[in-house]
C-alpha cells in the first residue's frame, strides 16, 4: 500500500492538472479566434518541420506555445497514469479515471493532429472542419471532466480500495450533464462562423442570419444561443431546486447545487451580453472560461453524489 504522503502528493498534482487542463484549452480557443491554428504550417507535432521555430511570426509565436503547453499536459496525464497503477489497487474507482483521462488525452492530440494535417484552419470553412472541432470541444470537455473525477476519487482521506464509483448511477444522472455538453457543442458552430465571417454590428449580425444566400455555417450559429437559454434556464432551476444533504468525505458537500445554479446563472447572462457586444475576444475567452467552470462544479456535483459512501469507513 502507498505511503499517504505519497497519495497526498497524487491528489495535489490531480488538483493542478484540472487548473493547467483549463489553460491549455483557452489558449486553444485563443489559436482559433487568432487564425494561428496554420502558425506551424502543415507540420505535426514539430512546428514548421523542426523542434524550435522562427518567433518572428505572431502566428507562428501562438500556435507554437500551443504545442508546448499541450506536449507538457501529455507528459503531465501520462506520469499520473503511471503513478496511478503503481500507487492505487486494480479495479479502483482512481484507476479506472486515471485510464479514462489519458485515453481521452490521446483522442485530444490525435483531434488537434487532424486539424492542423487535414489543413482544417484558417480560413477553412467546410463541413469536415465543423465536424472534427465539434468532436474536439465534446472531448476536451470530457477530458476536463475526467480531470475533476481523477482528483475526487483519489482524495487521500479515503482508503482506495473501498472507493468505488456508481457507473449506472451516472447513467441515471445523465440528464445533467448531458444537456449541458449540447452547449458547448453548439458553441464550436458559433464560434466558427463568427471568426469566419465577423459582423460589424448587431444589425448586420441579425441581417445575415436571415439572409436567404449566406454560408451554411451562418444558418448554424443562432442554434447555440437559443439553446444555450433554453438548457440554462433548465439546468439553473434544477440545481437551485437540489437538496446538498449527502455527506461527503466525513463532512457535508458545501452547497454545490446553489453553487452551480449561481454560477450557471451568471455565465448565461455572460453569454448574452456577449452576444448582444458581438462577441469581442476578450469577452469570448472569458466566456468560454465560465463554461469550464460550470462544467466542473457540475461534475463536481455528479461525482459526489455517485461515490459509494455506503463502503467508506467511518
Amino acid at each position: 500500500m502507498a505511503s499517504s504522503s505519497s497519495l497526498r502528493t497524487f491528489n495535489r498534482l490531480c488538483w493542478v492538472l484540472i487548473f493547467y487542463t483549463v489553460l491549455v484549452i483557452i489558449w486553444g480557443a485563443w489559436v482559433r479566434i487568432s487564425h494561428s491554428g496554420n502558425g506551424c504550417g502543415n507540420h505535426w507535432p514539430l512546428c514548421e518541420g523542426v523542434f524550435i521555430p522562427s518567433t518572428e511570426n505572431k502566428k507562428t509565436l501562438i500556435e507554437f506555445f500551443h504545442r508546448l503547453t499541450s506536449g507538457f499536459y501529455g507528459i503531465f496525464v501520462t506520469g499520473l497514469f503511471i503513478a496511478s497503477n503503481r500507487l492505487f489497487p486494480r479495479h479502483t474507482a482512481t484507476r479506472q479515471v486515471a485510464l479514462a483521462t489519458f485515453v481521452l488525452m490521446i483522442f485530444e492530440a490525435l483531434l488537434g493532429a487532424a486539424l492542423v494535417l487535414k489543413g482544417l484552419v484558417g480560413e477553412n470553412a467546410t463541413i469536415f472542419r465543423l465536424a472534427v472541432m465539434t468532436f474536439h470541444q465534446l472531448n476536451s470537455l470530457l477530458l476536463t471532466g475526467s480531470t475533476v473525477a481523477l482528483a475526487l476519487v483519489s482524495l487521500p482521506q479515503e482508503k482506495p480500495e473501498t472507493l468505488h464509483v456508481s457507473w449506472k448511477g451516472l447513467l441515471k444522472q445523465k440528464i445533467n450533464w448531458l444537456l449541458f455538453i449540447l452547449i458547448p457543442a453548439t458553441g464550436a458552430w458559433a464560434s466558427l462562423a463568427n471568426t469566419l465571417f465577423p459582423s460589424h454590428n448587431l444589425q448586420e449580425g441579425l441581417i445575415k442570419d436571415f439572409t436567404p444566400h449566406i454560408p451554411w455555417i451562418l444558418r448554424l450559429r443562432v442554434i447555440h444561443p437559443l439553446l444555450a437559454l433554453a438548457i440554462g434556464i433548465y439546468l439553473i432551476y434544477w440545481f437551485f431546486n437540489r437538496s446538498d444533504s449527502q455527506r461527503i468525505f466525513q463532512r457535508k458537500s458545501p452547497q454545490a447545487a446553489f453553487l452551480v445554479g449561481t454560477l450557471l446563472s451568471i455565465a448565461v447572462l455572460f453569454g448574452i451580453m456577449t452576444l448582444l457586444s458581438l462577441s469581442p475576444i476578450w469577452m469570448k475567452l472569458v466566456h468560454l472560461t465560465f463554461a469550464q467552470i460550470v462544467w466542473i462544479l457540475i461534475v463536481r456535483y455528479v461525482i459526489i453524489s455517485l461515490l459509494s459512501t455506503s463502503r467508506y469507513s467511518t
